[in-house]
Order: structure tokens, then sequence, then C-alpha cells
């Protein structure tokens, strides 16, 4: 089962065993946190998910900044087919297997197929040669996810049949709304039925030391409740102890001087 499954059931199974960050995978475009550049309501890649005429794209940015949310949101908003690979452990018999689907779904449906590759720098110029006929063809849009510079690891051709989106790491606004998404939300996700009580100190620290990844505050904040017994109130305190313990990094004092 791939994270795009469409059935209820299965859905529902895997949900339960998924960590935070995935259980707070995006619904709508007003949940995302960050890439406002990419994302806002006039912007091109908005518009194009929107409309249901995404083409064939690379997504491209440092980790946890939410490229492959964006992926998981264009699955929920699409009418096209969606399946999933990812290039660390698929090969080209995996890529021929899914093309063949696509072509039989659109000779017999006429519907299209979205096909996600993720970690795309790992498959080698062959691999990434044998999806041009068919990005070329229109038989699979293309969406490739990758942490590195695509000028260095996609061949050209296929970079030449794909337009190019940059994610940036998230800006402290972006972390905040993010761990205030997860606060609010943790007793709907199963993560815990308690409320909650984040220490000012302890979300500074996360905020800073998560250094603009959105999957590494969201993990500290997971192991952070899950791990913390209520306290005589009946919340959960989310302290700056806490919050060292769960990035595994204690915070720096400074005085007024900066030292």
């Amino acid at each position: 089962m791939d994270l795009f499954t469409h059935n209820p059931n299965q859905l529902q199974e895997a949900a339960a065993h998924a960590p935070y960050a995935l259980k707070l995978t995006p619904k709508d475009f007003s949940d995302f946190c960050g890439q406002e550049h990419l994302l806002a309501p006039d912007k091109l890649l908005r518009r194009a998910i929107e409309s249901d005429r995404l083409g064939s794209v690379i997504f491209f940015g440092p980790p946890g900044v939410g490229k492959s949310s964006l992926a998981r949101l264009i699955a929920l908003k699409t009418k096209s087919h969606f399946a999933e690979l990812n290039a660390v452990t698929a090969g080209v018999a995996d890529l021929r297997k899914e093309i063949q689907a696509a072509e039989f779904r659109m000779q017999t449906k006429g519907a299209k197929t979205i096909l996600l590759l993720d970690e795309i720098h790992h498959f080698n110029r062959s691999q990434q040669d044998a999806l041009l006929p068919d990005v070329e063809k229109g038989t699979i849009s293309l969406i490739g996810i990758t942490t590195e510079n695509p000028h260095f690891y996609i061949n050209a051709p296929l970079l030449s049949r794909s337009q190019l989106f940059e994610f940036h790491a998230l800006a402290k606004a972006d972390l905040n709304k993010l761990l205030d998404r997860g606060l609010s939300r943790s007793p709907e996700l199963g993560i815990l039925e308690k409320s909650v009580l984040c220490h000012p100190e302890a979300r500074e620290h996360l905020i800073h030391t998560a250094n603009g990844d959105g999957r590494r505050l969201l993990n500290a904040l997971e192991i952070g409740l899950k791990s913390t017994a209520p306290q005589a109130d009946g919340k959960i305190h989310f302290t700056l102890a806490v919050a060292e313990e769960s990035l595994q990094k204690r915070a720096i004092l400074y005085d007024k001087r900066g030292d």
C-alpha cells in the first residue's frame, strides 16, 4: 500500500500507526505551512493544482519543508490516478509496470496518471531516461521530489520536460503555525487525550533548533508528548527540559549583552 491509496479502510489502518508528521498532512491549502512563493492563490503552481492541470514537475529543497505534503495534497485534489514509487527501492521494472498501467488506464478509461517519484536523484541516467518517452507523450505526469540540486542530479532532457519548483526552509512564523496545529489537534489525531501546555521557552527552543525543518519539529513534539505524564492539573506540560530531551540538544542561554 502507498501513501496515496484511496481505500478508506486502508487509510484508516495506516493512519493509526503513522508518525505525527504524516497525520498532520494538510488536507487543504489553508492548512499548508510555508511556501507562499509557490502556493499563494495567484501563483502558477497553486492554479495548476486547483484546476487539475498539473504537468510534470520537480520539487526540490531541504528536508521537512513540505514537498511530500504537497504531493499528498495533490493526490487528494486530483481526479487523475495517483501512483507512488521511491527511487531508493524501485527500479526500471517497477517503473515500466506503472507506465503500462497508466497506458491501459488512458486507453480504456481516458484517465490520466500522476506518478510521484520520491528521492528521484537516486535514479541513475539510464533509469531517468526510461521516463522520457512517456513524460513526452503525456502518458504520465511526473512529480519528482529531491533534496538535491536537480541541475546536478537530474538529466537535462528530463528537466526540459518538467517545471522546477524550489521549496525553502520554513520561516519562524511557518513553524509556529505548524506547532500550533500539532498542539491543537493532538487529541483528534490520537497522540494523546490530555490537553497540553507548551511553555514559551520550550516553543522557542523547538522552533530555533528545528532550523526550518517542520518534520523535525513535529517528531520532537510527538516523542515529547507521548513520553510525558500529566501533572496535577491534568495537563501535559511541554517544558524546556522536555523539548531539550526530545531534540537531544540543550538550549543555549544568553545574557542581555549577548554573551
